[in-house]
C-alpha cells in the first residue's frame, strides 16, 4: 500500500522558492522571543551527555502541582493510542555537497519508530526494568502532516539554543501547542549534539520556539553508531510531553567526585522508575548507582537503563513505564490538549 501523500515545501536560505505539493501555509508572524530553557542532550558518538539547561527543582515542583490538579486529573482519562499528534517535520540542508542527509523516507521511518515506542512495541520479548512490571502502551501516536525543506548553512549547523535557532524556529514553526515541530539538522561535529526539546510549560511564553531539534544522523539508518535507531526523537518527545530524566539532572556535568548519597535524587518524581544518580552510557548490565541498604530502603532496583528517558545506546532503550505514561497524559491535558484543563 502506498504511503499517504505528505505536503512538502522547499525553501532556500529561509525564502520560499517552490512547493513540491500542496499543504498548509506557514505563519508569517515572528516575535522577539528568547530561547526557553530546554532539555538538551549531546553525544561524542560513544555516549550521551547533558549539554544544556535542565528544569530546576523549583520549576519541577511547580509543574508537578499544576499537572496533578484535580481538573487536570479529571480530563486526563485517555485510552491507549487515542491521541494522534500531528508532526511537522523541517528538514534543514546545508549549501555544500554532502550536507543533505535527512530525506522524506527517513522521516517516515522515524514516525514508524515513534509509533512503535509509544505503543510499547519495542519492548516486546524484552525484560522490563525491575521497578516496572509492565511497559506502557501510551495514549500517543504520531502522524506526519507536512514536511518543509530549507537550505541554510547556519541553520543546518545549529548546535545550541540561541539567536540562530530562534530565527529558524520562528520562520518555520507551524501549528499550535498540540502540533509537534521537529527540526532535523547536522550540528557541528565538535558539539556532538544529538538533540534538545522544549518542555510543555514553556509554550505559553514562547509558542514559536516550541519543538525539537534533532541530529539528522540519529534518524533510523543514520551514521551515528549506537544512536541511529531513531530513539533520540523518542527521548526528546518524552520531554516535549513533560517527562524528566530518570537520573539526577543536577549531577550531570558536575566537576565534583560522584557522591551516591548526595546524588541519589528522585529526579522525575515517579514511583516506578528507580532512583538513579547518573545517566547511563552504553548498554551495561546490573548498573545500580543508588544501592538499597538499611539507611535507604527506598532505593529499590538497578538503574532504568532500558528507559527512553535515560542516556543509554539506542539498542538498549525500549521502555516507558505506566507512571511515565500517566504523567504524559496529565501534562498533555494541562498544557497541550486543544481543550486544556489549565
Amino acid at each position: 500500500m502506498k504511503s499517504p501523500r505528505v505536503p512538502v515545501r522547499v525553501f532556500a536560505a529561509g525564502a520560499l522558492v517552490g512547493v513540491v505539493c500542496g499543504g498548509a501555509g506557514l505563519s508569517s508572524s515572528a516575535s522577539a522571543e528568547e530561547e526557553p530553557v530546554s532539555s538538551h542532550r549531546s553525544t561524542q558518538v560513544v555516549e550521551r551527555s547533558e549539554a544544556g539547561g535542565t528544569m530546576s527543582a523549583a520549576t519541577a515542583r511547580a509543574v508537578d502541582r499544576a499537572v496533578r490538579s484535580q481538573a487536570t486529573r479529571r480530563q486526563a482519562q485517555y485510552a491507549p493510542g487515542s491521541i494522534v499528534i500531528g508532526v511537522r517535520a523541517h528538514i534543514i540542508e546545508g549549501t555544500h555537497r554532502g550536507e543533505r542527509h535527512a530525506t522524506l523516507a527517513g522521516v517516515r521511518r522515524q514516525i514508524a519508530v515513534l509509533n512503535q515506542a509509544y505503543a510499547g512495541q519495542e519492548a516486546l520479548g524484552r525484560t522490563p526494568d525491575v521497578n516496572s512490571t509492565t511497559t506502557a502502551d501510551t495514549s500517543f501516536r504520531f502522524a506526519l502532516r507536512g514536511v518543509t525543506k530549507t537550505r541554510n548553512e547556519a541553520w543546518y549547523h545549529v548546535s545550541a539554543p540561541g539567536a540562530t535557532a530562534n530565527r529558524m524556529k520562528r520562520t518555520l514553526h507551524q501549528g499550535h501547542a498540540y502540533t509537534l515541530n521537529i527540526y532535523f539538522v547536522q550540528p557541528s561535529r565538535s558539539s556532538g549534539l544529538l538533540g534538545y526539546a522544549t518542555f510543555p510549560y514553556q509554550y505559553a511564553a514562547h509558542p514559536r520556539l516550541d519543538g525539537l531539534i534533532v541530529n539528522d544522523q540519529s534518524l533510523p539508518g543514520g551514521n551515528l553508531t549506537h544512536f541511529n535507531l531513531g530513539n533520540t526523537a523518542v527521548h526528546e518527545i518524552g520531554h516535549w510531553l513533560g517527562l524528566r530524566h530518570v537520573f539526577n539532572d543536577q549531577a550531570v556535568g558536575s566537576t565534583e567526585a560522584p557522591d551516591p548519597v548526595d546524588d541519589c535524587v528522585d529526579n522525575d518524581g515517579l514511583a516506578d522508575t528507580p532512583v538513579q544518580a547518573y545517566p547511563t552510557s552504553g548498554d551495561p548490565v546490573g548498573k545500580d548507582t543508588c544501592v538499597q541498604d538499611a539507611d535507604h530502603p527506598q532505593w529499590v532496583g538497578d538503574d532504568a537503563i532500558h528507559n527512553f528517558m535515560d542516556y543509554s545506546w539506542d539498542e538498549a532503550m525500549y521502555q516507558f513505564t505506566p507512571d511515565q505514561s500517566s504523567y504524559m497524559d496529565l501534562s498533555w491535558a494541562h498544557y497541550r490538549a486543544p481543550h486544556r484543563a489549565s
